[in-house]
């Protein structure tokens, strides 16, 4: 049996990042491998990295958001965190296959790599350099012995397109790749722009899994609601909020009214705040992703300004299901009572997501066996 490790961030207590690597790891194992996570957890990522010179503004700012996580990794040391990072540590040990070995660097990856027959990177924004770091090499594979096979899945850059001090790294870096596959469609004609490689556009880890996500946990009440959850920014959402709320009479939930009422949510009850939901409203793309999921009505609000590249994700995707009518902005001049009791046509969205996902399965399984 071929041995699949996979690098991504399944780390952070970060209800996409923990689903998506659920969905991929649910995918490969369904196909008959053996598949777990090398358990890398850079500095740079879990508490930041260290100060560099302050040259130029960008090296300002890196130090800058070094120096806050730090100071909220102390924080979160010191005052806890109300339980979320237990929840998120009992969904890793419960649902997640890590192995044994934890890796802290490049370095410590390259001299004691992992054993197995296939590397996949995949998914998440693995390639999306990091203004505190900026490339990862380890998220691209550079690593462990010739004769190792690798793939990346669904890998996602987080925008349309790489900052010119990263382009020449970031083309090196996937050129030797054995097979590429990322998230966002206008990551293909950037990958061939950068190193003349041809890229499969695959969907989220997320939608290859086909069972529903039986492993929900509901809120225990019979109360309607509609969920709002909301990354970044929430310019514009209290507005959708009111609005929705008028007009269904639904209150609104979301993470942040939980934890006042001192209830933390791991993954599997943030699944089941969506599922239970009667309205979805969010910023994030993973909210986005399983509001399609569960079939609700959702607004996908757009981020504003600088953040608007974050858009790129969402929009991909509803392209690509074809309901992009579900995009609200303060820029798009929509009516949103009649869009909010408009019926979304899940069964033609539904049929898009089992071709996508059949072809995804495809890829993966030429790619490892090829």
């Amino acid at each position: 049996m071929r041995k699949i490790r996979i690098i991504t961030y399944h780390h952070p207590a970060n209800f996409g990042a923990a689903l998506q690597a659920y969905g991929l790891q649910q995918a490969i194992a369904k196909m008959g491998y053996e598949v777990s996570f090398i358990d890398y957890r850079p500095d740079h990522l879990t508490k930041g990295g260290g100060l560099i010179w302050p040259r130029d503004r960008w090296s300002r700012r890196a130090n800058l958001i070094n120096v806050y996580l730090r100071v909220m990794h102390l924080r979160k040391q010191l005052m806890g965190d109300g339980g979320k990072t237990k929840k998120f540590e009992e969904f890793h040990r419960t649902h997640l296959r890590i192995e044994g070995t934890t890796y802290d660097n490049l370095q410590d990856l390259k001299a004691r790599p992992p054993e197995g027959d296939v590397y996949v990177c995949g998914s998440d924004q693995i390639w999306n350099a990091s203004e505190q770091f900026g490339i990862d090499p380890a998220y691209f594979l550079d690593f462990g012995s010739a004769e190792v096979k690798r793939i990346s899945y669904a890998a996602s850059f987080g925008r349309p397109y790489v900052l010119p001090r990263f382009q020449e790294e970031t083309a090196r870096l996937i050129k030797p790749l054995d097979a590429i596959s990322v998230r966002e469609k206008s990551a293909v004609p950037l990958v061939q722009g950068l190193c003349g490689r041809l890229a499969e556009w695959s969907p989220d880890p997320t939608l290859l899994v086909d069972d529903g996500y039986p492993l929900a946990i509901e809120p225990d009440s019979d109360k309607d609601y509609i969920f709002s959850y909301t990354l970044r920014s929430r310019e514009f959402v209290q507005q959708i909020e009111e609005k929705v709320a008028s007009q269904t009479g639904f209150s609104v939930i979301s993470p942040e009214t939980l934890h006042e009422r001192k209830e933390r949510i791991g993954p599997l009850e943030w699944l089941g705040y969506l599922k239970n939901a009667r309205f979805v409203i969010t910023n994030s793309y993973h909210g986005t992703l399983f509001s399609i999921i569960f079939r609700k009505p959702f607004f996908f609000v757009g981020l504003q300004g600088k953040k608007n590249s974050f858009n790129e994700r969402s929009l991909s995707l509803l392209e690509r299901l074809n309901c992009t009518d579900r995009f609200v902005s303060s820029d798009n001049e929509v009516d949103l009572s009649a869009l909010a009791a408009q019926e979304i046509d899940y069964e033609r969205i539904h049929a898009a997501v089992a071709i996508w996902r059949s072809d995804a399965q495809k890829y993966l399984k030429d790619a490892i066996e090829g």
